[in-house]
């Protein structure tokens, strides 16, 4: 058990070549598209007819539910017949399907086998999130005690977190761990929400402490609140905790002072602090007035201008809000470009005073791998790279920026939505814009390709169709006999067209047809209702055929991940000799589908 290094390039170029192998082989049954699984005839095409479909669903089940347990070797045949495209034995194309994933190869580690190989003198513990489901939780609490583990073994100052979304490992890091993090995402509204939550979290928090407010000595992380009718407020920090701005009214504090706006329209902006200091009673104006932007992604820092008098310390009325306008920055930055950017709003993300250690900051910016981000945060720190649940070319890219700048020193990434991947086959096709897959050197070479149909079976969830959930039975069943009625009635298949989500929740295959008909734009006067019944009652003996074949595809799931890692691990240790990177299973599959992680440090370990 170790990380890998450049010495080890060659292994996972052979387990490559042996996954594309097998990948080829079994690609009649990836492309199989469930729309066309009737009309083409597809179980007759590729099972014997001696197989019973009811007794692969069966075994693939129970094969799925033990996949952890990877026989030492399989049959060369895998099961299958190369030449006539047809499935011959179930067992051997199972004991196939797992000796070619992670595990099976040997690539796999645990997340205690992970943690082992990054010691550090601080012991850490496992901390449960809060105000999140209990998917979510599980995965934020294991990936941020890796992503601190990691932070205390190379001694790295600052967290990135790329597609950060509503915050959520953001701002645990923050909260929980007192980590600085910079959360960037794509999307504005996304950013906001980030915001918002965060502010919901922190009155969670403060209020299950339930404040040592009464203590007159300034304890940690206490912010006051008052609030002008349920409309808008402000937040004044004072030291490290949350205080009661009523019931404190009198206390004395020597302290910066941070100030956040609450309430409609702010969008729940900090707008971080003067360096004033103040030794006087603390009070509250009951009016604020101003305008809050409604599209907000960070604030500049807000110069608060003091007044004393009987009532202590307030807020002037005219508090002039400077605000930074929409921060979309592309990745491709050139130097004017860089020079229009408003560095300010940017650097306010990275320039910290010790008592807004821990502050969660996210910002809306869409990276590609040409992001520079010495460029966009002057301030920048060593730093842990991390991403839960990166959409398609965004887990690529960040390997990439990863690569590319000096002060990111450390790697989490688990991936998701393969479906999302850009692909080709041809080494430096598209020099500008790379693709998603492949990114090795040597996986572009062969010119191997994964499609359309192999990238979505990657996004199924083998361990949950092991259980008869994760795949949409029913609604596939559906929809693959309206395919049958429109090639018999309507003379073409429509493979293409998407009817949503309000079809299936027709109650009867009647009802769902004919809503289809009118969102395909079909004149469904051609068929009536007896007829459409009657294909239904003509596939439903037939239905346990399309199961049992997703199941077989489910099964293969884990097969195409596991191409996509070596490939992003083999791309990592061919760019940068230095390398040290490992692949972890760092979540529970049946809570977490998406449980594989890619994990690396720079340097000497």
């Amino acid at each position: 058990m170790a990380l890998m290094t450049k010495d080890d390039i060659p292994r996972i170029q052979e387990n490559l070549r042996t996954c594309a192998d097998f990948l080829r082989s079994v690609r009649f049954v990836l492309d199989v598209n469930s729309s066309e699984f009737y009309t083409k005839g597809a179980w007759r095409e590729h099972v014997l007819p001696v197989l019973d479909p009811r007794d692969l669903i069966s075994a693939a089940r129970e094969f799925t539910s033990s996949m952890g347990v990877t026989p030492e070797n399989c049959d060369h045949t895998w099961g299958i017949d190369v030449d006539q495209q047809k499935l011959v034995n179930v067992e051997l194309f199972l004991r196939a399907a797992a000796h070619h994933t992670l595990g099976g190869l040997g690539f796999l580690l645990s997340t205690q086998d992970v943690l082992h190989l990054f010691p550090s003198s601080v012991h850490t513990e496992l901390r449960e999130p809060s105000l999140m489901g209990d998917k979510k939780c599980h995965e934020v609490a294991l990936l941020s005690h890796l992503v601190v583990t990691l932070m205390q073994h190379c001694a790295l100052n600052q967290v990135i977190d790329i597609g950060s979304g509503k915050g959520y490992l953001s701002s645990h890091l923050s909260e929980c761990y007192g980590l600085k993090v910079i959360g960037i995402d794509a999307s504005n509204t996304v950013t906001c929400g980030a915001h918002e939550r965060t502010q919901k979290l922190q009155k969670f928090l403060n209020r299950r402490q339930n404040a040592t407010c009464k203590s007159k000595s300034v304890p940690r992380n206490v912010i006051g609140e008052s609030v002008d009718g349920g409309t808008s407020g402000i937040k004044i920090e004072v030291g490290t905790k949350t205080i009661d701005a009523e019931g404190e009214a009198n206390a004395h504090w020597t302290t910066p002072v941070r100030a956040v706006f609450t309430g409609e329209g702010s969008n729940g902006v900090e707008l971080i602090n003067t360096e004033k200091m103040i030794d006087t009673p603390i009070s509250i104006s009951k009016s604020i007035e101003g305008v809050f932007p409604e599209t907000l992604q960070m604030g500049r820092p807000l110069q608060l201008q003091e007044r004393q008098n009987t009532d202590g310390f307030q807020v002037n009325d005219n508090i002039e809000q400077r605000f930074a306008n929409s921060i979309n920055t592309s990745a491709t930055i050139s130097t004017c470009e860089a020079h229009r950017t408003d560095h300010q709003e940017l650097a306010a993300a990275t320039e910290r005073t010790p008592n807004d250690a821990g502050l969660f900051s996210p910002v809306t910016l869409r990276l590609t791998h040409k992001t520079n981000l010495e460029q966009l945060f002057p301030a920048l720190e060593d730093s842990v790279l991390v991403g839960l649940h990166t959409c398609g070319n965004l887990g690529s890219n960040m390997l990439r920026i990863f690569l590319c700048h000096k002060q990111l020193r450390a790697l989490s990434n688990v991936g998701c939505c393969y479906h999302l991947l850009t692909e080709t086959s041809l080494l430096g096709a598209d020099a500008d814009e790379p693709c998603g897959f492949p990114m090795s050197h040597f996986l572009m070479k062969s010119g191997f390709r994964l499609g359309r149909n192999m990238k979505m079976t990657a996004c199924l969830a083998p361990e949950r169709a092991a259980r008869g959930k994760g795949l949409p039975n029913q609604s596939l069943f559906r929809w693959a006999v309206l395919q049958v009625i429109i090639r018999d009635r309507f003379k073409h298949v429509s493979t293409t067209q998407h009817i949503g989500k309000a079809c299936n929740k027709s109650a009867s295959f009647l009802g769902y047809c004919r809503k289809a008909f009118v969102l395909l734009g079909l004149d469904d006067s051609q068929i009536s209702d007896d007829d459409i019944t009657a294909y239904h009652d003509s596939y439903a003996p037939r239905a346990h055929e399309l199961e049992a074949f997703n199941m077989l595809k489910a099964a293969l799931s884990p097969c195409v991940e596991a191409i996509i890692f070596l490939d992003r691990l083999c791309f990592l240790l061919e760019q940068d000799p230095s390398c040290h990177a490992a692949l972890v299973s760092l979540f529970d599959p049946a809570k977490s589908p998406r449980h594989y992680a890619i994990v690396a440090v720079k340097g000497k370990q």
